[in-house]
């Protein structure tokens, strides 16, 4: 998946805006092809080190087009990837973004498919 500068730009608003929660939404794709980013409600008991999307939301999405992507923020230190953001990238077989507040700085992760 390419971020583009309007999709980075919504990602880190949305971050802003929830800070120092971390926040998530997906990222979907119309039938027109048109790229649509879902602010979501970050449903974990702890916001600031963890995400969490609740399934009302995500099936609430999926009328809007399919899930081409997740993404949250980490709003502590400049850390990558989780090894649990991993697995449920991997597990889900969806594309993750990330977005590192400290560093204003991207991250994307493609889940290996075989």
């Amino acid at each position: 998946m390419t971020l583009t500068d309007p999709i980075k730009d919504k990602i880190r608003s949305h971050a802003k805006k929830v800070f120092p929660e971390e926040c998530c939404g997906l990222i979907l794709e119309n039938e027109s092809g048109d790229i649509i980013l879902r602010e979501c409600e970050n449903s974990a008991e702890d916001k600031e080190d963890k995400f969490k999307i609740s399934i009302e939301e995500y099936l609430n999405a999926l009328l809007d087009g399919d899930v081409a992507a997740v993404y949250h923020s980490h709003t502590k230190g400049d850390k990558s990837f989780s090894s649990a953001d991993k697995e449920i990238s991997q597990s889900l077989e969806l594309t993750s973004v990330l977005y590192i507040s400290s560093k204003d700085s991207f991250e994307v992760m493609e889940p290996d498919i075989a």
